[in-house]
């Protein structure tokens, strides 16, 4: 049997194509944030729109270094990134944690590492905590990527009613035997 693909047929099956690969977005946000000395708490909001689902994966970055001779402490801490949304909470912990110097002083970097994967429609709140011994930055980004959810094609409702209905026809038939 040979397969003949018509000129209309290859050119329908390419313009669906692209329109589903349409459906996908994504949107970067920037974390390099300046911070004055102290606790500091910072948000980043990012929203899902109905029909859509979402990924979200970042990384960042903080360091800070301490004169062992004097005590002092020069850098942004950050402890703790948190996801969350109404009653959903997603907490990143600490994944590396780098420590260099010499007998003077020690310059300790942390990075975080973090994703979210299946995130629904709503609205979310990225959480960065910390503390920052002197006015610095921290830096790192997320990306938040969306997908749109599939919608059944009339051809699937047809399907459906078919084989609903042959499951009435077989108990109907069983019935009456």
């Amino acid at each position: 049997m040979t397969t003949v693909f018509s000129t209309k047929k290859v050119i329908a099956a390419l313009f669906l194509s692209a329109g589903l690969i349409s459906n996908a977005g994504a949107a970067a946000y920037s974390l390099n944030t300046s911070v004055a000395a102290g606790n500091f708490t910072n948000t980043y909001s990012f929203s899902v729109a109905n029909g859509y689902t979402a990924s979200l994966f970042g990384n960042l970055t903080s360091s800070y270094d301490l004169f062992t001779d004097t005590g002092s402490l020069i850098g942004t801490n950050v402890s703790s990134i948190t996801l969350s949304s109404g009653a959903f909470t997603s907490s990143y912990t600490l994944t590396d944690d780098d420590v260099l110097g010499d007998s003077s002083w020690l310059a300790y970097t942390k990075t975080f590492n973090f994703s979210a994967l299946n995130l629904t429609a709503g609205n979310y709140i990225l959480t960065v905590k910390g503390k920052a011994f002197s006015s610095d930055t921290y830096a790192g980004s997320f990306a938040v990527s969306t997908t749109a959810l599939p919608v059944p094609e009339p051809e699937a409702y047809g399907m459906m009613m078919l084989g609903l209905g042959l499951f009435g026809l077989v108990g109907y038939r069983r019935k009456s035997a």
